[in-house]
């Protein structure tokens, strides 16, 4: 068990690798709403009429111009992938913070950093809490978020509520995702002969994260700590954001990262 920023995992020389991310569930309910394939049956596919970039960017309505400003002139949407009513969510990252009111995506900006399995309420002014991020990247190693952080163009992105994908230009790779009640599966198709590396990244503006790595199962455990941000800011609130992530493929290699040393 370490003590990191990131975690860094060397690949084989696959075109395509995916990976499956099962957050923790910290609420069961008794209640068992119609499948969504009866849903499907009757109504058909519902998920067609859902576009999840409305709202990711700046607000342009008279009342907004008037009284908005700063964060208060975006709606806090993200395109996150995930079924109804699901605790945890995956979007684009473009915004590493868990800070109060700061989305982790936003239609403006240009470059994403990795795709966060995330605790946000989508149109909300909270924080995020108990994040990680899943970054693929060739050529060489970047752990720093910002400097790591790939150009990409909205003409090759597709956000749907059960499905996203976009090209990352700086890298050439192609990153997909897709969500299951618990889980969620990410594809990472690499369109480069360079090195392939995949980076682990928990969002912790406390600067605490935890990795377990278990080569025998090729599979991951991780979790980010979560801080208070009102009554005892900063103060551990008693619970984590937990994550496991599985490998099709092999791990051949894998490091850590902190501050300044890999």
């Amino acid at each position: 068990m370490l003590d990191i920023d990131s975690l860094i995992l060397f690949l084989k020389s696959h075109d395509s690798y995916s990976c499956t991310g099962v957050p923790a569930i910290f609420l069961l309910t008794a209640c068992h709403p119609p499948s969504h394939d009866a849903v499907e049956e009757e109504h058909g596919n519902l998920t067609a009429f859902v576009n999840p970039l409305i709202g990711t960017g700046d607000a342009t309505t008279p009342s907004a111009k008037k009284f908005g400003g700063g964060n208060s002139s975006h709606a806090q949407v993200i395109p996150g992938v995930g079924f109804p009513f699901g605790m945890t969510q995956w979007t684009p990252q473009t915004r590493i913070s868990e800070a109060h009111c700061l989305a982790p995506y936003y239609y403006a900006d240009t470059k994403i950093q990795g795709f966060r399995g995330t605790h946000w309420m989508s149109g909300s002014c909270t924080q995020d809490y108990g994040s990680m991020a899943i970054m693929p990247l060739s050529g060489k190693i970047i752990p720093d978020a910002g400097q790591r952080a790939s150009s990409f163009s909205h003409e090759r992105e597709i956000a749907k509520a059960n499905y996203y994908q976009v090209f990352l230009d700086d890298y050439k790779i192609n990153a997909e995702v897709t969500a299951e009640n618990h889980s969620s599966v990410l594809r990472f198709t690499w369109m480069t002969d360079s090195a392939k590396y995949i980076l682990i990244n928990p969002n912790s503006d406390e600067g605490q994260g935890f990795v377990e790595v278990d080569t025998a199962r090729n599979e991951i455990r991780c979790y980010n700590p979560v801080h208070r941000i009102y009554q005892g800011l900063g103060e551990p609130a008693g619970f984590n954001g937990w994550f496991v992530i599985k490998f099709p493929e092999k791990i051949t290699d894998f490091g850590v990262w902190k501050g300044d040393s890999i």
